[in-house]
């Protein structure tokens, strides 16, 4: 995918402790700023950001992400946190995530949001419409053709 697109950028999820260190190893060897790496586990999240260092964007871990969207949820600051975006479903325990409210401390905290996973082309555009930075998908056909619409796509 690097080779082929050029200007695609690629969020890659650390699933398990065993892909860390081939990853990061791979991504030396690439030009971090195409890449966001996450992993829903804070430990290794901030293994791979001690072996890749600074220049690096990457997502906030459950622990993290917790610590920036609870406060934002009920209208307080939200703690610092070293991730550059998070990467959230649109409601979690039936709650809705996507507010108003995160959505502009996120701005104000300079944190991109991904959505995941998103498959029906009517609440991409919605989502598209309402600043997400990134959108994880099932559907990559559907999500390509809301952004040419949009003249977003690379």
């Amino acid at each position: 995918a690097v080779a082929a697109w050029p200007g695609l950028k690629l969020n890659i999820d650390a699933k398990t402790d065993h892909v860390v260190a081939p990853l990061c190893a791979w991504a030396k060897t690439t030009d971090l700023a195409r890449l966001c790496l996450a992993s829903e586990k804070d430990k290794r999240i901030a293994h791979i950001r001690e072996e890749l260092g600074t220049g690096l964007c990457t997502a906030a871990a459950m622990g993290e992400a917790a610590r920036f969207l609870l406060p934002s949820l009920v209208g307080l600051k939200p703690g610092a946190i070293a991730a550059d975006c998070l990467q959230i479903p649109t409601k979690a325990f039936g709650l809705p995530t996507l507010t108003r409210a995160t959505l502009g401390r996120a701005e104000e905290a300079s944190k991109a949001i991904h959505v995941w996973t998103i498959d029906d082309a009517a609440e991409m555009a919605q989502l598209v419409e309402k600043g997400v930075g990134g959108i994880m998908t099932d559907r990559p056909a559907a999500l390509k053709s809301v952004l040419e619409t949009r003249d977003l796509w690379c």
